[in-house]
Formats: structure tokens, sequence, C-alpha cells
């Protein structure tokens, strides 16, 4: 089913969109440690990951799991040990398993699907078991998630995002959960735009278009916004992947316009879907 355009997805596509493009500066909020994992979880982690690099996919269910053939009787061992577990995919990049250890106490692990599997090209992102790849920018690391909490302090959060070295632009990646086909991209860009001018104070737009043309087909969204003295500016590619709404963001200073365009031009060519 393709996109339909009623007012709720496109509220909720815009206040993702735009709780990206007007975090700005350096959060004073302490990113919050992660428990430590259960010596279980490790094990379990190393186990949907072969799943994942071999099947390109997430386990359907649990029981897929325990009797998949490429875990080692370790990883059978502990995939056995959790009590009652529930798997639940929220986005295209994660799985979320819910659990009761021996304990008997309540737990919640994400997982984040690998970056690469098997032989990688540092200068390459990949994700999505290859599904998903572009040119690294030069000089950007990735953002641990506590960062990226702290950072997007109010969410909605990126699922994945990457910073330059002087930490005022941010490469951001949002697998969305709004059902978008690509043919369904011309009438989504009008009413984005009409949600990025209701709700971004000072907007200037600097390029709105369809690039129908290139593969993958894409929304572009170039725009400065905010107030005169603290200026943002933003470079966002829409478009459809296994028809929901892949958004991929370059976000910083106005004053950073170059670096902005070069980075976001960079991403556009290099970006593949398969």
């Amino acid at each position: 089913m393709g996109y339909r355009s009623p007012a709720h997805l496109v509220t909720s596509i815009s206040i993702s969109l735009i709780a990206l493009i007007t975090a700005s500066g350096c959060s004073t909020v302490t990113p919050e440690s992660p428990r430590v994992p259960e010596p279980a979880e490790k094990i379990v982690f190393d186990a949907v990951t072969s799943f994942y690099c071999s099947e390109r996919r997430w386990p359907a269910d649990w029981d897929e799991l325990i009797h998949y053939d490429g875990l080692s009787d370790e990883g059978h061992h502990a995939v056995g040990e959790m009590i009652s577990p529930q798997l639940s995919n929220p986005r295209a990049l994660l799985l979320v398993v819910r659990y009761k250890n021996m304990q008997g106490i309540d737990r919640k692990v994400t997982y984040i699907a690998p970056p690469e599997c098997g032989e990688s090209d540092p200068t390459v992102v990949s994700m999505m078991g290859g599904r998903v790849t572009f040119r690294r920018p030069d000089g950007f690391e990735a953002l641990k998630g506590a960062e990226i909490k702290a950072k997007w302090k109010n969410g909605p959060y990126p699922d994945v995002a990457w910073q330059d070295p002087s930490k005022s632009v941010f490469v951001t990646i949002s697998f969305g959960e709004v059902s978008v086909e690509s043919s369904d991209l011309e009438s989504l860009k009008g009413e984005l735009e009409g949600a990025y001018e209701g709700s971004l104070p000072g907007l200037v737009w600097i390029e709105k278009s369809l690039a129908s043309d290139e593969e993958p087909p894409k929304l572009i969204h170039m725009m400065s916004s905010g107030p005169v003295e603290a200026k943002s500016l933003s470079y966002t590619m829409s478009m459809s992947f296994d028809g929901r709404l892949l958004t991929i963001s370059v976000l910083g200073p106005a004053s950073r316009q170059k670096d902005v365009e070069e980075v976001g031009n960079s991403l556009r060519r290099s970006l593949t879907l398969r």
C-alpha cells in the first residue's frame, strides 16, 4: 500500500524532520550511561548478528533463531535461556528483544543491524546487510546511542548519526515508519514544504526539488532557518526504501553552507539502495 497523504502522516514525517533541523549547538545534557549487558545478551547479540549477516534480515520469530543452523552451541544455549522473549522491529534498522532473565527481571535489549557483514571498506557506510550504502564523508565519526540522545534530547532521534571533527556538522539517517512509494514523492513534496513553512521560523529556501531521474528518486530540500544570529542549515534527501520513508540529512550552522552542500552532494552521488 502506498502513500495516502492524510494529515497525521505528514505531521509525523514533518515533526521528525523538523526536530532534527532545529537541534543546534551542544547539549548540556550528560549522556545516560547504558546498563552493563548481561553475559547472555552479548552471546545472543553475536547470534543475532550471525543470522542477520547470513539471511540479510531479522529472524521472523524467536523459534526461527533458536533453530538456526548457523549458531554455535553456545549461541543456541544462550538464545534458549531467554525466557518468553518477544521480538519487535519498530524501525528497519532495529530489532528489540523483550524477555525475563533467570532472576525473573524484565529486560529490554535493542540490537542495531550490523553495519558491515564480512570484509568492509572503511570509506563506505554499509547498512541493512549492504542494501544501503554511501561514501562516508572524510573525518566524520559515528555518534554512540547516548550521544544521539544527548544531542537530540527532546527526540525523536535519528537511527544513526555522524559528526565532523568540529562537532558542528552532522549527517543523520532515519528509517521512517510511514508508507511511501517512489511514485508518491511528488504528492509528498508540497505537503512537506507546507509543514516546514508553518513550523520553522525564518525559513529561507535554497532548493526544493524532486530528483525523479536519479536512482533512487528523491526529494531534495535545502533550507536555512532560525534567528539571524544563529541560523541553521539543512540539506535533506527523502526517498522510499522497502516502501517506507528513508531520510538522510546534513545539518550545520548557516555559516558552514559550503561544507553542508559538499557533504550533501557527496552523499547524493554515492548513495545506493538495493
